[in-house]
């Protein structure tokens, strides 16, 4: 919050130019910077107080990044930065299916590719939870699927200044733009 307070009040983001890199690349090397700068005022004692207020969303983004202590701070962005265009998408695809009157397309893709417990379910038992034919199933993963790609590439469309941009990150995400 602090960074994007910062870059907000500076107007950093207005220092961009596409044809010298990513919007992304650029988003991550301010904040490096800001991390940086941040960790030396940190380790700098203030008006002779060696305390300082820590927000709990401080501790928790800690925590959090103490559990990727094996990653570097650039696959943590992108991990991010892949998880936050996702969590977009699937709020979208949620919406889109409700809005086309097919909000069991989404509920089956939530059971089937976005379950959160220990054990991978089948087609037959989402099928049987949901009270459909397992070839229901197929046809409704199929169509959340290929509505849910599309719906990325929409979003990541939003968060890129350029369509060679926009190329290169589908490409990293193994996902490649819609033919044109």
């Amino acid at each position: 919050q602090a960074f994007f307070l910062r870059v907000t009040e500076r107007s950093t983001f207005s220092a961009f130019q596409p044809v010298r890199g990513r919007f992304r690349t650029f988003l991550r090397s301010c904040l490096d910077n800001f991390v940086l700068t941040a960790e030396e005022s940190r380790q700098r004692l203030k008006r002779g107080s060696a305390f300082s207020v820590v927000s709990s969303d401080a501790l928790e983004a800690e925590h959090e990044l103490l559990e990727a202590e094996n990653e570097t701070p650039e696959e943590v962005f992108d991990r991010e930065f892949v998880r936050n265009l996702m969590q977009k998408s699937i709020a979208r695809l949620s919406e889109r299916m409700t809005a086309l009157g097919k909000p069991i397309y989404f509920e089956v893709l939530k059971r089937y590719d976005l379950h959160d417990g220990p054990n991978e379910p089948t087609y037959a038992a989402v099928a049987a939870e949901l009270e459909i034919k397992p070839s229901d199933v197929t046809n409704y993963l199929h169509a959340a699927r290929k509505e849910l790609k599309l719906l990325v590439l929409d979003v990541l469309r939003d968060v890129t200044a350029s369509e060679e941009e926009f190329e290169l990150e589908a490409a990293d995400l193994g996902i490649g733009a819609p033919e044109k």
